[in-house]
């Protein structure tokens, strides 16, 4: 009867740590997504303003 409780806490404490290691993963994952998505678009507004920049300067001196 021991063994079956032990083995049923080992299955526990495998399965709970199985789950905190996707839950981690995947938070991971998540986090460098919105960082890849926070930096492409940052980019894309600088090379906007450069333009815009570009040509107010053009402007301003002719």
């Amino acid at each position: 009867m021991e063994a079956a409780l032990v083995g049923l806490a080992g299955t526990t404490v495998g399965a709970v740590t199985g789950f905190a290691g996707a839950w981690l993963a995947q938070r991971g994952q998540v986090r460098i997504q919105h960082e890849q998505r926070l930096h492409a678009e940052q980019v894309r507004w600088l090379d906007d303003k450069k333009g815009l920049y570009r040509d107010l300067l053009i402007r301003l001196y002719g």
